[in-house]
């Protein structure tokens, strides 16, 4: 299974986050907290966001567009073995979900700073 991987220290995401870590394309999807996108209309925003990017909808209560590929590092973890070995060599990680990308539901955050 594909993860998307990050170290909190870098959060440019420059350089890769950990040994076996790749780049890869996903499209990022651009949500909004309205419920429909005739409702967008009424925004300052509205316009602009309909006039650009592709695949306007409407979804969980959201309207959403898709933009341009934005490039991440991913992780292919294959078992809880693998899982485990990456989380005793980096001591610290947090498992969370994806929703702003199309084809990746799971990240890793590599926990070696404060962030909050």
């Amino acid at each position: 299974m594909k993860f998307i991987v990050h170290r909190t220290s870098d959060w440019l995401e420059k350089n890769a986050p950990c040994k076996g870590a790749k780049l890869d394309e996903y499209i990022y999807i651009d949500r909004r907290t309205v419920k429909t996108l005739k409702d967008a209309r009424k925004y300052s925003w509205g316009e602009e966001y309909l006039n650009n990017g592709t695949n306007h909808r409407e979804e969980y209560g959201m309207i959403a567009r898709d933009l341009k590929p934005v490039k991440k590092w991913t992780i292919e973890i294959n078992s809880l073995e693998d899982l485990l070995k990456l989380q005793k060599k980096e001591r610290k990680l947090i498992i969370h979900n994806i929703d702003d990308l199309k084809g990746i539901e799971l990240g890793i955050e590599i926990y070696d700073d404060y962030r909050e």
